[in-house]
């Protein structure tokens, strides 16, 4: 299994969480992650790779060459779940279980770093990423970070209201394009830094600037400014 890797994203098993259970395919044998999974449920019965359709009924598999006879669809046991779909249903819950009772929220700093972080919680680098969905080491524009198959506390403070209206106006920025932190800080002010209406109100402005322009400025004769 480590030397595995997934059929749709090619991610190696080696280097991720231990936690992962793949879903074998049944018509090759080839593994799909459950990130892959997750995002599309369809690869529990149709395979890329071969392109066929595998659908079961009662203790019968069918794929798309191999279809059910109309009586077998009409007086299959509909009570009778799926195991397919039982299978995703049971992981999917475990997954939430463990998330939900074995996970604290770290508030990243300046000066943290995911080699650090790790060793302080003692949980692996891997599962730090995986949680997070993070492609490299690179934490700086992370403001928090969920911490896997940790219980206790968090061994972080959380932000200061001053940071946390800091860390808004940037969104603010981000989200309007607006360069200038001072401007954009007055626009938060003005909304009691709710992102939303504050982007709407540069928006309204922005507008009515351009259905407004400044007129130009020129001298006359006699040397004075005149507006044309």
């Amino acid at each position: 299994m480590q030397n595995k890797s997934c059929l749709i994203c090619h991610v190696l098993f080696a280097s991720v969480s231990s936690l992962e259970t793949p879903f074998l395919t049944k018509c090759c044998n080839r593994w799909v992650c459950d990130s892959c999974l997750e995002q599309n449920r369809r690869y529990y019965t149709y395979c890329p790779f071969c392109q066929e359709i595998s659908i079961t009924y009662s203790n019968t598999s069918y794929t798309d060459c191999s279809l059910p006879t109309y009586e077998e669809v009409i007086y299959n046991d509909l009570n009778k779940p799926n195991n397919t779909l039982n299978y995703f249903n049971e992981k999917s819950d475990k997954k939430l279980d463990e998330k939900s009772n074995y996970s604290a929220i770290h508030y990243v700093k300046k000066d943290d770093t995911l080699i650090g972080l790790a060793f302080s919680y003692g949980v692996e680098i891997a599962d730090i990423r995986k949680a997070n969905r993070l492609f490299d080491n690179n934490i700086i524009a992370r403001s928090t970070l969920i911490i896997p198959n940790y219980v206790g506390p968090s061994l972080s403070e959380k932000f200061s209201e001053e940071e946390e209206k800091k860390m808004l106006v940037k969104r603010f920025q981000i989200r309007s394009k607006c360069i200038d932190p001072i401007e954009a800080k007055f626009y938060m002010e003005q909304s009691n830094y709710n992102i939303e209406n504050a982007a709407q109100l540069y928006r309204d402005d922005i507008l009515w600037e351009m259905q407004h322009p400044m007129k130009e400025k020129v001298k006359s004769k006699n040397n004075k400014r005149k507006v044309v």
